[in-house]
């Protein structure tokens, strides 16, 4: 007989792979793993209230949780409305994080009702003056919980103005379609920012300086408002000068404009792992020759009507490249893992980067990907993951070429060929058996669907895919979900959707 704590560490691997489904099925087992087991397993993941889910969907995920009783914490980013029956009976002891605006703030920061509670998301209500800031006062509260503020208002309300030490008592601030500006006084040393996130907000560049200069646990900023040229450039080189106290973890810029020598400044001398930039223009202003990125770029999405890789002449320290420029004819040397791109620059550059690349995601807009080209990755044995987007159908798509080259791939765990369009003359579901009864490496599989309609019997096609997942438990996720008539037996062996 196997020990109850043998059983213990297989049903946690399975309640972490689907826990409504191994909730629904594995209590049907037997007492002893109902009553003595299940309720000794703990959900690895914070569990999510997502926005705008039903709240039947909510409850019935709520109740199941509640009966079976597994340790494991929650999100809820849904007002609190859906959680009183729950919380009156000791259900706040899962709460992880609180979705809620300002007039309920006080009453829920009960720590006896939510003694793990982490974070709190504070939504600004619109027709509420914002003037609660005078009077929250987050030091009253645990040093261990976290508090983001979302304000989204409207331009032809007039500035709102902050005490500057009122502002930076939150760790998370986002602020949408306003002009703000400081009440500045001497400023406290418990600054707690650690993101920021400006999008379409109007403010004082020398008040903004200061609010980035006094911000030393500042790791992500987003920057998404319409400062002209002049400011930008001001702004960008006073920031990145080696005097400010912060090394941002990401950095995210979303402009129509910029100067090519602010975008040359930023490159190559900001102190960030990740940088975003999308740009709708680049003013030229300077006469570039060559962009040194700086060393401390792991990660560089660039998405522009210009094309960085003419002057770029050093990808040594990146290791994710996430572009839209077209193709260019330097060497490319570099310890590239993660790559997203067009195929002009995949082809052009493949030979540069194939001994380091493990995931790989071509867009093929343009409809130049053919189904040969797919073959080629797939014989790039370094690769773990190839995800093909916006793929545009061709005759005999499917062939038995690309179908061998998949089976008998042992190094791949996620393959997606992503297409709007209808195969005809294929079997989406004999395809994937077929590939899935061979491959055993593959934990996500997703192809293109076809023309073909499931028997309204679904006798054998249910005994297959019970063979079939029953000898291949690697599979976790595949194409096949997008047909509601399987989910039945998909939810069975917990093969959820690939998206």
């Amino acid at each position: 007989m196997i020990s109850d704590y043998l059983v213990k560490l297989i049903l946690e691997y399975l309640i972490n792979i689907n826990y409504v489904q191994f909730l629904k099925a594995y209590t049907l087992v037997c007492k002893h793993w109902t009553y003595k087991l299940i309720s000794t397993l703990t959900i690895e993941q914070c569990i999510e209230i997502i926005p705008f889910t039903p709240d039947f969907e909510i409850t019935s995920k709520l109740n199941l949780l509640k009966k079976y009783g597994p340790k494991y914490l929650l999100y809820n980013n849904r007002s609190q409305s859906i959680l009183k029956d729950f919380i009156n009976s000791n259900f706040g002891v899962h709460i992880k994080s609180i979705s809620t605006n300002e007039l309920l703030v006080d009453s829920l920061m009960n720590t006896q009702l939510y003694p793990n509670l982490s974070k709190v998301f504070i939504t600004h209500t619109r027709k509420i003056p914002i003037t609660f800031l005078e009077t929250f006062k987050i030091s009253q509260y645990s040093d261990t919980i976290d508090f983001q503020l979302d304000y989204s208002g409207s331009h032809d309300s007039g500035s709102i103005v902050f005490d500057i030490n009122d502002f930076i008592q939150f760790s998370d601030i986002s602020l949408f379609n306003c002009t703000i500006e400081f009440k500045i006084s001497k400023i406290s040393s418990k600054n707690r920012i650690k993101r920021l996130a400006l999008c379409s907000v109007g403010m004082d560049i020398p008040q903004l300086k200061l609010l980035l200069n006094q911000s030393p646990l500042l790791e992500e900023l987003e920057l998404d408002f319409n400062f002209n040229a002049e400011q930008y450039t001001l702004l960008f080189r006073d920031m990145f000068i080696a005097t400010i106290p912060w090394t941002l973890k990401v950095l995210y810029i979303n402009e129509p404009i910029m100067f090519e020598s602010v975008l040359v400044y930023i490159l190559e001398n900001v102190k960030s792992e990740l940088v975003e930039i999308y740009l709708d223009e680049v003013a030229p202003d300077t006469h570039v020759e060559t962009i040194k990125l700086s060393s401390s770029i792991k990660k560089l999405i660039f998405r522009a009507d210009y094309n960085i890789h003419d002057y770029i002449d050093n990808y040594e320290n990146l290791e994710s490249l996430n572009s839209n420029s077209k193709i260019f004819t330097k060497p490319l040397k570099s310890k590239l893992k993660k790559l997203k791109c067009i195929p002009d620059y995949l082809w052009t550059n493949l030979k540069h980067f194939s001994e380091t690349l493990t995931s790989l995601t071509v867009s093929d807009t343009l409809g130049t990907f053919s189904i040969e080209n797919v073959i080629t990755l797939l014989n790039i044995r370094t690769l773990d993951r190839i995800h093909v987007s916006y793929f545009t159908i061709q005759a005999n798509l499917v062939t038995n070429a690309f179908v061998d080259s998949l089976k008998s791939n042992t190094n791949l765990t996620y393959f997606i060929l992503d297409s709007y369009y209808l195969v005809s003359d294929y079997s989406h579901l004999n395809t994937i058996i077929n590939i899935l009864q061979t491959n055993h490496t593959l934990k996500v599989l997703g192809l293109p669907k076809d023309y073909e309609q499931l028997p309204k019997d679904l006798t054998l096609i249910n005994k297959q895919l019970c063979e079939l997942f029953t000898k291949n438990k690697t599979i976790m996720k595949t194409s096949l979900y997008s047909n509601m008539a399987l989910h039945p037996i998909l939810d069975q062996f917990f093969i959820g959707n690939y998206h």
